[in-house]
């Protein structure tokens, strides 16, 4: 009778979560598509138009925005959503996602705080161990001071490593010191960031960031295929030219991946894999609305969206495309960083009923998962990226959920999306610490919470509008 009572609370709990997540997703979907259909006209709508990243005129108009004394990020967001110059790269990802300051004068400061901060959580969390694919980490912690599903995380993450850069992208020859420094990131990460803590993909979201930033070095000069050229010499070759240079980067690796997963923690809310399920759900109403014979044929041979798309959301399609079309990609992502988990589900959609003809010609259910688990896009080139992120763009103007939003009181769709979101998170974290003392908990949408209720919660962000 314990075990089925015990069984039941847990069935409801997970009950819970799933409706939750579901909740929030139905709440920030409609205003975050207006808000990218709305900065979606700073935007060509073909491949045609997009510009290539690597011409003169991209690179000059970089090079100005870049080199300013105070960097204006809506015209840089602009510009890198068509792609940005392999050489410039590093520095846009680093200014898109927050963490270098707009003003120049103010970035040494801001990098020497950052950085020895990242070394102090190391030291916190007791991150700084050396991960071996078998055992334990050979930490001396004091006693009952061992942080909370430390060991599973640590044998989780210290399995994966090797699968990490073997399924990626061999840029490193292999290097161990490549993979414990992947390691060290993944695990504070993780222990930082319990909500969500560690799943399989982290490390590649890792390895792509650490592939960007590596490319800046002087010896590479932005192209990320040099890398490949020096093999297992690359640590000795960097550090001789520059001692610190991968001590910073990997701090600087882990504070943007810290901001990539912010916006993903809205999404995901308390319950990574229902979040997922969310997004994937979401997905297939697109598909069904774009191209229903896809999908009801799909659905005659019973082949759901999970059984090839988890990968897809997971870790942002790394690892279906190469490094190239990858980072152009991302490039796209970085330019609306605050509504990217979202429009990344559309992405995901545009890509699956591009290959709608030959989907339908495939016969049987192991036909269409093979093919669907290995799609065909090795030969992909910048312009099939940007034709990639067009469709998904239409796909999100035809959404009815951006047309019902941009209805919204007639206020600019982002401050409508950003208000919206920071009121959602407030409201799902406000109820998590109400439900754990046994109060009861009346919903935000009736307008009935009292103000001495929120003393001592989390503060909602003031922005502007």
């Amino acid at each position: 009778d314990d075990e089925a009572q015990a069984q039941q609370q847990q069935q409801r709990q997970q009950g819970g979560k799933a409706v939750l997540a579901r909740s929030a997703w139905r709440s920030l979907e409609r205003v975050a598509a207006a808000a990218i259909a709305q900065q979606s006209g700073w935007f060509a709508t073909g491949a045609a138009k997009f510009p290539s990243p690597e011409t003169s005129a991209t690179c000059e108009l970089f090079s100005r925005l870049l080199f300013a004394e105070v960097v204006d990020l809506d015209q840089l967001k602009s510009a890198s959503w068509t792609g940005v110059p392999a050489r410039y790269r590093s520095l846009v990802w680093k200014l898109l996602s927050g963490y270098l300051p707009v003003n120049t004068r103010d970035r040494t400061p801001a990098l020497f705080h950052k950085r020895a901060q990242y070394h102090s959580l190391l030291a916190r969390y007791h991150c700084d161990v050396v991960f071996h694919p078998t055992g334990d980490p050979t930490v001396n912690f004091p006693p009952n001071s061992v942080p909370k599903g430390y060991l599973n995380m640590y044998r989780e993450i210290a399995v994966d490593l090797p699968r990490t850069l073997a399924d990626g992208f061999e840029l490193f020859g292999g290097l161990n010191e490549v993979q414990q420094l992947i390691g060290r990131i993944t695990l504070l990460w993780s222990l930082a960031n319990p909500s969500i803590s560690y799943f399989q993909g982290l490390s590649d979201w890792v390895l792509v960031l650490l592939l960007c930033f590596c490319s800046e070095h002087p010896l590479f000069q932005g192209d990320v295929h040099q890398i490949a050229k020096l093999g297992s010499s690359f640590y000795s070759a960097v550090g001789e030219a520059s001692p610190k240079f991968m001590e910073n980067t990997e701090a600087d690796v882990y504070w943007v991946l810290t901001r990539l997963m912010d916006e993903m923690k809205y999404f995901l809310a308390d319950d990574f894999e229902q979040g997922v399920v969310s997004m994937m759900n979401k997905m297939n109403a697109i598909v069904a609305q774009e191209d229903s014979p896809l999908h009801d044929y799909m659905e005659s041979q019973d082949c759901r969206t999970g059984q090839f798309a988890f990968r897809w959301m997971v870790c942002l399609l790394w690892r279906e495309l190469t490094i190239d079309t990858c980072f152009r990609l991302w490039d796209t992502y970085l330019a609306q960083l605050d509504f990217f988990p979202h429009f990344h589900v559309y992405v995901c959609a545009a890509l699956f009923v591009s290959f709608s003809e030959t989907l339908l010609d495939k016969k049987d259910f192991v036909e269409l998962v093979t093919f669907l688990q290995n799609l065909p896009l090795l030969q992909w080139k910048n312009a099939d990226v940007a034709q990639l992120t067009s469709t998904a763009l239409r796909l999100l103007q035809l959404d009815p959920c951006t047309h019902e939003a941009e209805e919204a009181d007639g206020a600019p769709a982002e401050d409508v999306w950003r208000a919206r979101r920071d009121v959602t998170l407030w409201r799902y974290n406000a109820e998590r610490r109400v439900k754990k003392i046994g109060w009861e908990v009346i919903r935000c949408r009736c307008g009935t919470a009292r103000q001495e209720d929120r003393v001592g919660s989390d503060p909602l962000p003031v922005r502007d509008g």
